[in-house]
């Protein structure tokens, strides 16, 4: 009903589906600028927090995801400075 989906739009519920790689990794810029690291504290964003462990968790497995982590993806966050561990 329109109700709820007012009521979704005012707690900020994404309707645009998953963010891409690159979104995720302007966040991660983002983040470290504004706390000088990118060991994102779940009570900081859930959201990017639930991403980062994701990768982590990708890489140190080396399981096919939806994250689909290549080699060009790791250089970019190794680019910026991600914290792996």
């Amino acid at each position: 009903t329109d109700e709820r989906v007012r009521a979704l739009d005012e707690i900020g519920f994404p309707w645009g589906g998953m963010k891409t790689f690159e979104e995720r990794l302007d966040e991660l810029r983002k983040y470290k600028r504004l706390h000088g690291h990118m060991n994102v504290r779940w009570a900081d964003d859930i959201s990017l927090a639930a991403f980062c462990s994701k990768l982590r968790f990708a890489r140190k497995t080396k399981k096919t995801t939806r994250l689909n982590l290549t080699d060009a993806k790791i250089a970019a966050l190794d680019s910026i400075g991600f914290d792996w561990f």
